[in-house]
């Protein structure tokens, strides 16, 4: 859904929400930001895609907000427990 600014990730959710019985589930493998703090490296990432793709690495409220329009909820969030590497 990374790759996808609202207005377009919407009705693919919509979409596979129609095709889901009722006992099925989505798995979203993304990066949750904090929202607010995050590290600078995921925040160039964020700021890279907006500029090449009009999409984003969306935030915890981003999240709930994207998940709220398409009639969707969210159980669980899991997070890594480091969150960045860097290199010398």
């Amino acid at each position: 859904m990374r790759d996808y600014p609202d207005r377009k990730a919407v009705p693919i959710l919509q979409n596979i929400v129609a095709a889901m019985g009722p006992d099925s589930v989505i798995l979203i493998n993304n990066m949750v930001l904090p929202n607010s703090g995050a590290h600078w490296h995921v925040t160039q990432v964020d700021s890279t895609m907006m500029t090449m793709l009009a999409a984003l690495e969306r935030t915890h409220q981003q999240w709930l907000e994207l998940m709220e329009k398409a009639r969707l909820r969210i159980n669980r969030i899991c997070s890594p427990v480091a969150v960045a590497v860097e290199f010398d």
